[in-house]
């Protein structure tokens, strides 16, 4: 397994990519990806289940979640375009933060088909956003982040969609509760946490709060905060000159020891050594 260290300056970026191998080992990162595939077939090859993509099809891949895009056969590489971002590249979006749902939610299958129409807007969007990066014309970086906001928007919606069809009446109520509730706990990670607020939200009991969230997020509450502010870290880290007294504070921790702790479980090195 392979553990990523993706610097991204500006919160985002598209690139387009082409896949020859078809073995290699798994990787994982903090940031979230979108592989937005162009031309013949590649496997997603998961930790446990691989799927295959065909040209038009989208999938998305949730932070830390092992992975690897491989072409189906050696004689046929798979072209696609990889959108990378940082949860913060969501912040000057009006209500930004609910389109990161999707990909805190492990209960749904994050391959949308090319027949899909948001897969198609999807795809469009990208193209567009990568020649706009290639002719560099004035204010190419604002048409680009329009393309990545409506990517986000496009799977965002396929989600609810998702969600809402695989569930009726009072459970489809439940679920965009819950919605609400991870809406709310990744706007305001770096706070301190009002759970009993949280469950408000959900529209459950608290038990059964618990037990849903874990569901759709494969988490508890507090690891999933933990691992939000654990990559807004990741962020500072590489992109500002505070202090690791100043980060863990800044990420929402309430004290360095337990700052220091959490990320070395993440990673592996303690903030200062993942600075170096």
């Amino acid at each position: 397994m392979i553990h990523d260290s993706i610097h991204l300056p500006d919160n985002f970026v598209f690139s387009q990519r082409i896949a020859h191998l078809t073995e290699h080992e798994l990787h994982m990162h903090d940031a979230l990806e979108i592989s937005i595939l162009l031309e013949n077939n590649v496997r997603y090859h998961l930790a446990n289940q691989d799927y295959l993509g065909r040209p038009g099809d989208v999938f998305v891949f949730r932070p830390f979640e092992a992975h690897w895009n491989l072409a189906e056969r050696p004689d046929l590489p798979a072209t696609w375009i990889m959108l990378l971002l940082s949860p913060s590249a969501v912040r000057p979006i009006p209500q930004g933060y609910q389109l990161l749902a999707p990909f805190y939610t492990v209960d749904w299958v994050p391959h949308i088909a090319a027949d899909s129409p948001d897969a198609k807007a999807i795809r469009d969007a990208a193209v567009q956003a990568v020649a706009e990066q290639e002719q560099a014309l004035p204010g190419w970086e604002i048409k680009q982040f329009i393309h990545m906001t409506t990517v986000l928007l496009h799977i965002y919606r396929y989600f609810l969609r998702e969600q809402r069809s695989s569930s009726s009446g009072e459970a489809g109520e439940i679920d965009d509760g819950m919605i609400q509730a991870i809406e709310a706990l990744i706007k305001d990670f770096h706070q301190p946490v009002e759970m009993e607020r949280i469950i408000y939200l959900s529209r459950l009991k608290k038990t059964a709060f618990y037990r849903r969230f874990r569901t759709l997020t494969g988490l508890t509450p507090n690891d999933f905060i933990n691992r939000l502010r654990v990559q807004f870290a990741v962020h500072l880290l590489r992109n500002s000159s505070l202090t690791i007294t100043e980060i863990a504070f800044e990420s929402g921790f309430n004290s360095v020891s337990y700052f220091n702790k959490h990320f070395k479980d993440a990673y592996g090195v303690s903030p200062s050594v993942f600075r170096k």
